[in-house]
């Protein structure tokens, strides 16, 4: 799961372990299944908008670009790429950033798509609903459905965690901090998201790819 997860979280530009735990307190608490929100607030995030609107060719470039201030979301300049658009939100890019080579470069690429929910007209891109997974267009390695299966064992896992003990109906990360000696047992290069998992008692299925 480990490995999967840092796939995923490569995807997008190697987000922090700070930022991917909060879109997953966020996603757990939205109705529907909670890998599929995840997805969904992931596709929401400015950078990655900017990206899969092909204004750069890279979802690095593309934080860039936002980070600089060359991106407005509804003629506001925005320089936070982990910001969440919303559906109908329009997400332009400034004078300066039309005239980038990186920008026309991206436009040109004929290997990538432009995916369905965004509708991309020049250097506008209007953000037209929250994608489901599968119309995600992640990268395909060497011809074959290597990205999408270990994309879709994490959310797999993530849609299979299980409590182990009684239910006490509390938040999900509750309570950390409150069983430290499992913590200190544990190894010092588990992620922040197992070592909490195991300090409420959550485990997570076991998945082969």
């Amino acid at each position: 799961q480990l490995r999967a997860k840092q796939k995923l979280k490569g995807y997008y530009g190697d987000i922090t372990e700070k930022q991917f735990k909060k879109n997953y307190f966020e996603a757990s608490r939205m109705k529907g299944d909670t890998g599929q929100n995840l997805i969904g607030l992931l596709e929401r995030r400015l950078d990655a908008v900017v990206y899969r609107s092909k204004f750069t060719p890279t979802i690095f470039s593309a934080r860039q670009l936002v980070s600089h201030g060359h991106v407005y979301v509804n003629g506001v300049k925005c320089n936070v790429a982990s910001r969440l658009v919303k559906p109908g939100d329009e997400v332009t890019l400034g004078k300066k950033a039309q005239e980038m080579a990186l920008v026309a470069e991206a436009q040109s690429l004929p290997e990538r798509d432009l995916p369905e929910y965004l509708a991309v007209d020049g250097t506008k891109s209007t953000y037209v609903r929250v994608p489901t997974l599968d119309e995600v267009p992640y990268p395909v390695k060497n011809g074959t459905q290597s990205g999408r299966r270990i994309l879709f064992a994490l959310i797999g896992s993530i849609s299979k965690f299980k409590r182990g003990g009684p239910a006490t109906g509390r938040p999900f990360f509750h309570h950390f901090g409150k069983k430290a000696d499992i913590l200190r047992s544990m190894s010092v290069r588990a992620s922040p998201v197992s070592r909490l998992c195991a300090s409420s008692g959550y485990s997570i299925s076991s998945t082969r790819f």
